[in-house]
This record gives C-alpha cells, sequence and structure tokens, in this order.
C-alpha cells in the first residue's frame, strides 16, 4: 500500500447576463459576459503569480464541465496562468459531464422574482412555500413535487441530490484514476533503484465547474472527514425519505476552493487489475476564495504539503 497527497483545487465559472438577472441556468449553455471574461482574466493572473513566486505546483492535468460558462472559464484561466504550452493543453485540458451543473428541468430560463408570480408555476411555489428559490433543499423538495405530479414528471426532470451526489463520487473516482496514471509516469521516470516514493511530488488537479455542483461535492468531500456515506445511507431510500447534509456557502463566480487530498492505492496480490484507489484525509487550504478580485495581490500560502 502506498499514499500521495495531492492538491485539489475547485474553481466555479465566471459571470454570465443569466448569473446577473439571477435566472436559472443548469444545463442550459450560456457564455461569459464581459466581467465574468475579465474576471477570469484576474484568476489566471493571479495563479500565475502563485506559480512563479510561491513555487506552486501547476496543474497535473484539468478538467472542465463542457457547458460554455465553464470552458470559457477554464480557457482564460490556462491561458493567464499560462500553466501549458498548447501542446500539454491539449494532453492535460479536457472535458467531463459528470462537472455539468444541475439540470433546473423547465425552471431554467426562468428569472427568480418573475416566477414567483407567474401563474405557471403557482403550484409549484404554493407547495413549497418559499419566496426566494436559491437554496440546494429547495431545488430537492421541487424534484419531490415534479416527480409526485403526473404531468409535470412527464417534463424534463430537475436532478436531485441524491443523483448530483453520485455525479460528484464519480468524479472524484476520475480524478483518482488520473491522478494515478500520473503517479505511475512519475514513478516510471525516476531512478528505478530508488524506491522513496515521497519523491512523487508536485500533484496537482484543478476542476472547473458550477455553483451547485461544486456545493454537493464539497459535502462529498467533508463526509470524508465525518466519515459519513450519504450514498449508501439513503440509496434504498424515497426521494421523500432522503436527507442530505449539506456544504451550506454561497459559492462565488470564480471562486477558489482548495484542498489536500491523499490518494491510497492498494495492490494486495501484485495484480495491476485488483488495484484500489481511495482518497481520504481532505484538508482546506482555502474555501470561496476571491482575493484576485480585491486587490491582486498574494496571500502567502503554506500548504503543507512536502
Amino acid at each position: 500500500m502506498a499514499t500521495y497527497q495531492f492538491i485539489l483545487t475547485l474553481i466555479r465559472h465566471g459571470e454570465t447576463n443569466w448569473n446577473k438577472t439571477h435566472t436559472m441556468q443548469g444545463h442550459t449553455d450560456i457564455e461569459l459576459n464581459e466581467s465574468g471574461i475579465a474576471e477570469a482574466e484576474l484568476l489566471g493572473e493571479y495563479l500565475n503569480k502563485e506559480f512563479i513566486l510561491y513555487n506552486f505546483p501547476k496543474p497535473s492535468f484539468i478538467l472542465t464541465s463542457p457547458l460554455k460558462r465553464a470552458k470559457m472559464t477554464g480557457d482564460t484561466v490556462i491561458n493567464k496562468a499560462n500553466w501549458y504550452n498548447s501542446e500539454e493543453k491539449n494532453e492535460l485540458y479536457s472535458t467531463s459531464d459528470l462537472l455539468k451543473e444541475r439540470c433546473l428541468g423547465k425552471w431554467e430560463g426562468e428569472n427568480f422574482k418573475d416566477l414567483i408570480k407567474s401563474d405557471e408555476f403557482k403550484p409549484e411555489i404554493d407547495f413549497l412555500s418559499l419566496s426566494e428559490p436559491r437554496s440546494t433543499q429547495f431545488f430537492d423538495k421541487l424534484a419531490i413535487f415534479q416527480r409526485n405530479n403526473e404531468e409535470l414528471s412527464k417534463l424534463r426532470l430537475i436532478e436531485s441530490s441524491f443523483e448530483i451526489y453520485q455525479r460528484a463520487a464519480k468524479s472524484l473516482d476520475l480524478v483518482a484514476e488520473k491522478m494515478y496514471k500520473v503517479i505511475q509516469e512519475k514513478l516510471e521516470s525516476v531512478d528505478n533503484n530508488n524506491e522513496d516514493d515521497n519523491r512523487i511530488k508536485d500533484l496537482h488537479c484543478v476542476l472547473f465547474s458550477h455553483g451547485q455542483f461544486t456545493k454537493v461535492l464539497l459535502s462529498y468531500i467533508m463526509d470524508m472527514i465525518y466519515k459519513q456515506d450519504q450514498i449508501e445511507e439513503n440509496k434504498d431510500k424515497t426521494l421523500e425519505e432522503m436527507e442530505f447534509k449539506y456544504f451550506c456557502l454561497d459559492l462565488r463566480n470564480t471562486s477558489v476552493s482548495q484542498m489536500t487530498l491523499e490518494l491510497e492505492v492498494t495492490n494486495d496480490d501484485g495484480n495491476d487489475d485488483n488495484i484500489s484507489l481511495k482518497l481520504k484525509n481532505p484538508r482546506i487550504l482555502r474555501l470561496n476564495d476571491r482575493s484576485h478580485l480585491a486587490t491582486g495581490e498574494l496571500k502567502p500560502m503554506n500548504t503543507g504539503l512536502y
């Protein structure tokens, strides 16, 4: 068994016009507006300073949601951070549907304030008895209502937190698999006579995604600390019976949340087909950080990695 520590960085996309008007986006593919592009540029420049001044490790690989607002943010940040040349970018930067935002069904494209006053959505609003539909719990209640309504259940369904939680778990499995490949490549490149795995350093993964998804992903990661398994606890329950503990945080546009994680690699019988990968021991380095928009000045960081 071997354990390797790496940095995981979660970045929410920059501002869109729909963010500005509090219009629900979900899977609707909206581009960044001028402010969103400027936010991403500032973040890229900030991360470039970290890379140069503090020798902060550049990403071993980057994953992004395929939706334009996340992909544009990733493209802009990568270019401004100057992490890769074009060949490296093509190799190390890829999209994954697992990182998409929560699907909001027919609510996508609706403005919060206008929606509350709309006759079309009156049954849902009356059922929910909420005046400001912004929370994760709100969308879970809405998913229940939609599935229990014969007419609404025929429409594109809102994703429940259980479904997003499953996506979050799969996304971290993907991170573990890709990080293991990076480690294998590093091990092959070091002196074969030196079996000191501590030489495998500078491991870093960046994910560009969305507000609702990233909050659920953070909840999943925090569960590692409290030894919870909310997927296992809820898998045999109906949506009405499910109970999720959420990481309550208003993640802002281009906010950075960062942590260290350990990748435990187990291979008891020496067969490469039977390798087990497990992520554990998260340690938060920064959360919902938008220092790049304040002054652009670096805050000295001690990751405690090495």
